[in-house]
């Protein structure tokens, strides 16, 4: 797998118009197949056959990796962010309140 996307961030349709609201919400809900079927989503916006050439996969190995079943290694999600022109951040996570009410 390259090091580096050939695409440019500033020609990608999820840089272009920013994460689409709905895609934003599924995200940060934190459900595995809700991201994998976001990343899914964006990855058609962009073209699957475009994102799979520019980032040496193959277009059957992004629908296998992108469905909410999928269970893609971290080098393939950080591939298809990067081709998307989007990155993976680490933020701490919200405290839920685990005391009894």
């Amino acid at each position: 797998m390259p090091t580096s996307s050939k695409v440019s961030p500033s020609h990608s349709p999820a840089h272009s118009r920013g994460l689409p609201e709905p895609l934003r919400g599924r995200v940060t809900q934190g459900n595995r197949g809700e991201v994998l079927e976001a990343l899914g989503d964006l990855a058609r916006q962009h073209g699957m056959v475009v994102l799979a050439d520019e980032i040496g996969l193959t277009r059957l190995t992004l629908y296998k990796s992108l469905r909410s079943d999928g269970n893609p290694k971290l080098t393939t999600i950080l591939a298809v962010l990067e081709g998307l022109g989007l990155e993976l951040r680490i933020v701490p996570a919200k405290r839920r309140n685990t005391t009894p009410a």
